[in-house]
């Protein structure tokens, strides 16, 4: 009677021992992307608004790029919260850019100390930005980008966002 009163013992507190075990080794399943914080305050749509020069001058060239890509005015970029990097609106514009930083599929974005960093794979491009507010207090982005015009050679181009 002592055997099987230890047994029965012994058996329960395994059991309970595996419970325990089983409910601490089980990690949470939900799949949940990450809150947008203060910092990631720009996660979101953003429209193309403007091409210039880092100083504010005329891009040079526009006119021919306005024409390669007409929808470049239609240009929105999709910050989302998992920090992958879309471009949708303007197919042309989006090869273009493609040439200076990846965008879309694979695309991946992350800020620290005012610089935005988006990467695909091996290919990394940091850039300062600037944040504030346009002319109809809506929030504004801009980020100046290095780039290559036909005649004249490399030109800082500052693409500047409305978020929508």
């Amino acid at each position: 009677m002592k055997t099987s009163s230890m047994i029965y013992r012994s058996l329960f507190f395994m059991s309970v021992l595996s419970l325990l075990f089983v409910a601490v080794s089980c990690k949470d399943d939900d799949d949940k992307e990450p809150e947008p914080t203060e910092e990631h305050a720009f996660v979101g749509d953003w429209k193309f608004t403007s091409l210039t020069q880092a100083d504010g001058s005329e891009f040079p060239g526009i006119e021919q790029l306005e024409t390669a890509a007409p929808c470049m005015y239609d240009l929105v970029f999709e910050f989302k919260q998992d920090f992958t990097l879309n471009g949708k609106n303007c197919a042309e514009a989006i090869v273009f850019l493609n040439q200076y930083f990846p965008i879309g599929a694979g695309a991946k974005w992350e800020t620290k100390d005012n610089k935005l960093t988006i990467s695909r794979a091996t290919d990394s491009k940091e850039f300062a930005y600037t944040t504030g507010k346009d002319a109809s207090d809506k929030d504004q982005l801009s980020f100046v980008v290095p780039v290559t015009v036909s005649g004249i050679g490399e030109v800082n181009a500052k693409l500047t966002f409305v978020k929508q």
